[in-house]
């Protein structure tokens, strides 16, 4: 389901996914410094990858038997966590870097911009560096605890895709609380009560 979902997504923005020896690529078979670009508008460059997650959660079985509300909420939660794994990988798949965390549009976020390859500097604008600059924080957190993991783990689709429905429908004790207020069909009370335990 993964690497289908990232095949189109991937078409939808003009690169070339064809061929079984692609799947093992995140969005994009190049895997150097080329045409990146430090981030300079985060929020457009995940507004395709929330798309994304939103695709993947639909593909889940069951998921469509809960109600709107309790959906809503779901996704709320899970499009975060789906990014940042998403983007994890990539950034894993690509030349390791120490200070640079990779999007799926090839810009990234960097943290020491003195310390990153040169074909990433050559596009740092003094807006871009001080963007850069706020993010450090947070870069640094993805970099050492999403993307080095990653890296060394080597997780199997199998696994990331496990690991993606667990964060879908994790225990929530909003979930518990409020799960008998929420209009939800019969069935989907029952696919819900297993999912909880």
């Amino acid at each position: 389901m993964d690497s289908q979902i990232r095949r189109g997504y991937a078409a939808r923005r003009g690169h070339c996914t064809v061929g079984p020896e692609q799947d093992r690529f995140f969005y994009n078979p190049i895997c150097d410094f080329s045409d990146v670009a430090p981030n300079g508008e985060l929020s457009q460059s995940i507004r395709g990858d929330i798309a994304m997650a939103v695709d993947w959660a639909e593909q889940v079985p069951s998921f469509h038997l809960l109600s709107p509300t309790l959906r809503r909420h779901l996704l709320h939660r899970f499009c975060l966590m789906f990014v940042t794994i998403e983007h994890g990988l990539f950034t894993a798949q690509m030349p390791a870097h120490d200070n640079v965390w990779f999007l799926s549009d090839r810009t990234c976020l960097v943290r020491h911009v003195e310390a990153i390859p040169e074909e990433i500097k050559l596009h740092l604008t003094p807006k871009t560096t001080k963007a850069q600059e706020l993010l450090y924080p947070l870069t640094s957190l993805l970099i050492d605890e999403i993307a080095q993991p990653l890296r060394k783990l080597r997780p199997t689709p199998e696994e990331i895709a496990a690991l993606k429905v667990l964060m879908l429908m994790s225990r929530l004790p909003f979930l518990r609380t409020r799960v008998k207020s929420i209009t939800i069909t019969e069935n989907a009370r029952e696919h819900f009560d297993q999912l909880m335990t």
